[in-house]
């Protein structure tokens, strides 16, 4: 099985105090099959943070 790809979660607030968010992308190699959306990552998102 491959690993499970790496995504810097990029936001200018984690830039400010030199943060670095990496976030394991299961999604990426189990194809169809869904993962649920943790809470602290529909937070983030909720407040304006994307992936790269």
């Amino acid at each position: 099985m491959l690993p499970s790809p790496l995504v810097e979660l990029c936001d200018v607030r984690l830039d400010e105090h030199e943060v670095r968010v990496y976030l394991k992308r299961e999604d990426v190699i189990r194809g169809e099959e869904h993962l649920p959306l943790n809470e602290s990552l529909a937070y983030a998102v909720d407040r304006g943070m994307t992936l790269t």
